[in-house]
């Protein structure tokens, strides 16, 4: 059983539930990923990839700093557990932001949550120019998926196309194959991330950094906007990394203040 979920334990006749939890991982670098072979470069992109589709879906919904902080904790907690060749980031992505807006109390429809990610989705497939990669073969992807079906297409259309496609081109319905599709996979996702983390999420929203900020300055008098937003918008870039397992929130607040 991991250190990071709840003991039940037996003390003179009661029951009682042991709430105690690791925030520091002991040993972060010690990854799936990293046993499985994949290089820490391969996994850095990886988590940064995941990270921005947080970020985008986020400010696209509306939502919160801290929720946006307790899916990116989710997201690299769980990637500390489990392999990036077991789960890929965009369904664990859409999972941790899924179980974020629970936790944070931010709740909303899982619709609304696929609309987003499927409305990056298309922009980052359909708007963005895709690398080519010579060693994949053509035939390896089933260009009629639901997901897939448009990017060739794509690829000579203008910028204009584009944009007209996203007007005229509707989000998936409850009905359809495409929502079907996103709705398994973040159900599945979801349950995956609860039994690897031990159903245990309560903790993180009160061990993000930015509880800490304000009290900080203003213990040490620095009360200027500029100074406490930039500690602020410092404390959000760190979740694109995986500090949030590596120090604790105090620690990390005091860095950027120094900085």
């Amino acid at each position: 059983m991991s250190t990071e979920q709840s003991f039940i334990t037996n003390t003179q006749g009661l029951t009682t539930l042991d709430r105690s939890i690791v925030i520091v991982l002991p040993n972060p670098d010690g990854t799936a990923s990293r046993k499985r072979k994949i290089s820490s470069r391969t996994e850095r992109l990886h988590r940064l990839h995941g990270t921005s589709i947080l970020l985008e879906v986020s400010r696209l919904l509306g939502l919160g700093p801290s929720t946006y902080a307790t899916a990116c904790s989710i997201f690299h907690r769980f990637y500390h557990q489990s392999s990036l060749d077991e789960f890929d980031v965009w369904s664990i992505a859409m999972a941790s932001l899924l179980l974020s807006t629970k936790v944070e109390e931010e709740s909303q429809p899982l619709i609304t949550i696929i609309h987003g990610f499927c409305h990056v989705y298309r922009k980052r497939v359909l708007v963005v120019d895709l690398p080519k990669n010579e060693e994949e073969n053509d035939d390896d992807w089933d260009w009629n998926h639901s997901s897939l079906r448009y990017i060739k297409e794509a690829q000579s259309w203008s910028a204009e196309e584009k944009h007209q496609f996203f007007e005229e081109q509707p989000l998936p319905g409850k009905l359809g194959p495409i929502y079907e599709d996103w709705h398994k996979q973040a159900s599945h996702s979801e349950a995956s991330i609860l039994r690897r983390l031990g159903f245990t999420l309560y903790w993180i929203p009160d061990s993000h950094p930015h509880k800490f900020i304000l009290y900080f300055c203003q213990a040490l008098g620095l009360t200027q906007s500029e100074f406490t937003q930039r500690a602020w918008n410092y404390c959000n870039d760190s979740y694109r990394l995986d500090l949030c397992t590596r120090f604790p929130p105090e620690v990390i607040v005091r860095a950027y203040e120094i900085s």
